[in-house]
């Protein structure tokens, strides 16, 4: 499946990689598997999670990825998934990859009609993790909608865990040479003196990176230029900070990197 984009030119066909599954009753809640054919969309972003955001709500959800054999499946956290938005009725979901393990979802109930609301997901918020004393990566979360914006002008979405001890917050990167932290999470989150930072990407690898702070804005600046080289990242690209652990002397996130 691809999709078709007009411009002043004309008509241009992005190849978006595309798949759609059919939910049923009948189906196996336990786990979806990818179709082997899209396997090779993915293989050169392989990670052990993916984030699953549904665009009609805008609400994310993490599950872990296992590859079995020549299958991969969204396993731990697909189940969470299907719950919070009542699935099994026949409806229709359209697959897009976004890359790095990100994928856009559209719901279309069974009468042909996409859905533009998600009945188990509550107002005023963003997405599901299940709360787990001993979480494995990727579980869903739930996030609250409240949009920051920063002194330059420029948005973030905090996303506020209402159930876990592991909330996130989402960034456009509009400098490539520092990331301010939305307020509203420094406050909540973050220790009040401290400011090192261990950033982990997808694959595991780290990087430190110091913070500053500034009245209320804690911004992360010596060591990101580095994070940010070696993992790409570039001007309108998203990250998806996720805290894992925090102390007195460190701060512990995993950076999501949806692609521009």
């Amino acid at each position: 499946m691809a999709r078709v984009v007009f411009n002043n030119g004309g008509m241009d066909e992005q190849k978006v990689p595309t798949f759609f599954k059919i939910i049923k009753s009948s189906s196996n809640t336990d786990y979806l598997r990818i179709p082997p054919e899209f396997r090779k969309h993915i293989l050169n972003e392989l990670s052990m999670r993916a984030v699953l955001t549904l665009t009609s709500v805008d609400c994310s959800w993490t599950v872990r990825v296992r590859e079995i054999g020549r299958y991969m499946y969204l396993k731990e956290g697909w189940q969470e998934f299907l719950r919070d938005n009542s699935l099994g009725d026949s409806e229709f979901l359209v697959f897009r990859y976004d890359g790095n393990m990100c994928f856009s979802i559209d719901i279309f109930e069974k009468s042909g009609c996409k859905r533009t609301e998600s009945p188990g997901i509550r107002r005023h918020q963003r997405s599901t993790f299940s709360n787990n004393t001993k979480r494995p990566r990727g579980r869903p979360r739930k996030y609250s909608n409240a949009a920051e914006h920063t002194p330059n002008g420029e948005s973030s979405i905090p996303f506020e865990h209402t159930e876990s001890k592991f909330p996130a917050f989402k960034k456009t990167i509009t400098l490539l040479y520092a990331v301010d932290v939305p307020t509203l999470f420094s406050r909540r989150h973050l220790p009040p003196d401290n400011y090192k930072f261990i950033l982990e990407n997808t694959d595991g690898e780290t990087w430190q990176v110091n913070g500053t702070r500034s009245n209320d804005t804690i911004k992360l600046c010596s060591g990101w230029v580095t994070f940010a080289r070696c993992n790409g990242i570039e001007l309108g690209d998203v990250c998806l900070f996720e805290l894992q652990s925090k102390s007195n002397t460190v701060v512990h996130m995993v950076v999501h990197i949806i692609r521009n």
